[in-house]
C-alpha cells in the first residue's frame, strides 16, 4: 500500500466513524456521505499502480444511494461516480484498458442501482397500498 493510499484508507475510516458517531444523521448527511466515498474512491483509482477491482467499490455508495434515496439523487451519484471514475482513468498513467474498465463499471453499477431503485420503489408502493387496505 502506498502513502497515498494509506492516508485515503485512514479518511475513509474516520469518516466513517465520524457518520457513525451521528444519532441520527439526517439524509443529506447520509447523501454527502455517499458524495463523499466517491470522491474518496475516485482519488484512489487515480493514484494506484494496480487497479484491481477498486472499480467496483463503487457499487456500495451508489447502491446505497439508490435504495436510499430519490430517484433525482441517485442518478446524479450515479453521474458523479462516472465523471469520477473517467477523470480518475484519465489521470492515472498506470492504467491500461481504461475503456474497458469505465464500460464493465459504468454498466455493472448502474445495472444494479437501477435494479435496487426499482424493486425499492416497488416495495414502497406494495407498503402504501397495504397501509391504505388495512385503514
Amino acid at each position: 500500500m502506498s502513502g497515498a493510499q494509506g492516508i485515503l484508507a485512514a479518511v475513509l475510516v474516520s469518516s466513517g466513524l465520524g457518520l457513525l458517531a451521528v444519532r441520527r444523521p439526517t439524509r443529506r448527511l447520509v447523501e454527502a456521505a455517499v458524495v463523499w466515498s466517491i470522491v474518496l474512491l475516485s482519488i484512489l483509482i487515480a493514484t494506484v499502480d494496480t487497479l484491481g477491482m477498486a472499480p467496483f467499490f463503487y457499487l456500495w455508495p451508489v447502491v446505497f444511494a439508490a435504495y436510499f434515496s430519490s430517484t433525482r439523487v441517485a442518478v446524479a451519484c450515479y453521474v458523479w461516480m462516472a465523471v469520477g471514475l473517467a477523470a480518475a482513468l484519465v489521470a492515472n498513467e498506470a492504467i491500461d484498458l481504461k475503456v474497458d474498465v469505465f464500460v464493465g463499471t459504468v454498466s455493472s453499477v448502474g445495472l444494479m442501482a437501477a435494479l435496487v431503485h426499482s424493486l425499492t420503489r416497488r416495495e414502497r408502493l406494495l407498503r402504501a397500498e397495504l397501509a391504505a387496505a388495512a385503514e
